[in-house]
């Protein structure tokens, strides 16, 4: 095969995988927004029953939570 057959293969091939294999949606595991120096809320991950940050990630969104006095 010459040089020029190999790299349109590699190419092509390149191409499919991309079309194939997309990659992952970007909701998947969300972290939760930037914390300010002020919270306003605390963040709240259902599947976990834990607050962030003792949980660092969230397979679904993240619930926004109005933070109270223990």
């Amino acid at each position: 095969m010459s040089k020029p057959a190999r790299i349109w293969v590699l190419v092509v091939g390149v191409i499919v995988v991309l079309l194939v294999f997309p990659a992952a949606p970007s909701h998947a595991w969300s972290q939760p927004p930037a914390l300010q120096a002020a919270a306003t809320y605390w963040y709240y991950c259902p599947s976990a029953k834990k607050y962030y940050p003792e949980v660092q990630s969230c397979a679904e969104p993240w619930i926004p939570v109005p933070p109270r006095n223990p």
